[in-house]
């Protein structure tokens, strides 16, 4: 007969994978130019403009240094943006004589399996075991009831973005992050439009930025095949 253990077990293996599928990438394009086109900051400022005046609610934007290859080698400079689980790292740096842009979209949302909700009652079960062990049935079940009450309501806090720390220790937490991200941060129509919107602010952006400076150099336009994303996965669930 199979130990907790090893539901555990099969449980992480599942939540695993269900990670690795929502952590993935969503979104990949690139383009190389011929000539330096400017210093990545100068770029990154750019793109930052370009978005700051489009007013973007609820967008985090910070610069992320990043290794090359490995964690002893060169590190490099990348723009982040972030609205709510979905993140741009955007990269901009000299490649031979010449320049080139990329840009990822990845999805970090994690959605709760079977095995996080049995854990969590497992849990409460040995919790409550524990407690009455040491006192009356009515105040054991006073308090789980109490505590369960006190996570439901900090959850619904955190949701609302009011509070922007809680959130991320909350969805970062082993069992509970994923339970709270499928109940209050699950993906309807609304959340589902308002992620496109943003997907399209950022990648227009970075083409304003990227027009802007190639008529400062001179250069040609982007066709309007250069400026498609490579992949697009963001409704292919």
């Amino acid at each position: 007969m199979a130990s907790i253990a090893d539901y555990w077990r099969e449980g992480q293996k599942e939540a695993d994978a269900e990670a690795i599928d929502k952590n993935r990438l969503l979104s990949y394009w690139n383009q190389l130019f011929d000539v330096p086109l400017c210093s990545p900051q100068d770029f990154y400022s750019e793109v930052k403009e370009n978005l700051v005046n489009r007013d973007v609610p609820d967008l985090e934007l910070g610069l992320s240094m990043m290794q090359e290859r490995s964690a002893l080698g060169r590190s490099r400079l990348y723009l982040q943006m972030r609205r709510e689980r979905l993140v741009f790292e955007i990269c901009a740096a000299p490649f031979g004589n010449g320049y080139f842009v990329s840009s990822r979209l990845f999805d970090r949302r994690r959605v709760a399996t079977f095995w996080d909700y049995i854990f969590f009652w497992a849990l409460v079960w040995a919790l409550f075991t524990y407690v009455t062990s040491e006192t009356d049935v009515y105040i054991a079940v006073v308090m789980i009831g109490f505590l369960i009450a006190s996570l439901w309501s900090t959850m619904t806090l955190a949701a609302t973005n009011t509070i922007k720390w809680l959130d991320e220790r909350l969805y970062v937490m082993p069992i509970i992050g994923p339970i709270y991200e499928s109940f209050f941060h699950p993906l309807t129509y609304f959340r589902e439009d308002q992620n496109n919107m943003y997907r399209s602010a950022v990648h227009r952006a970075v083409l304003e930025a990227i027009d802007s400076i190639s008529s400062e150099k001179g250069l040609k336009p982007l066709t309007e095949d250069e400026r498609k994303p490579l992949i697009w996965e963001l409704f292919s669930r």
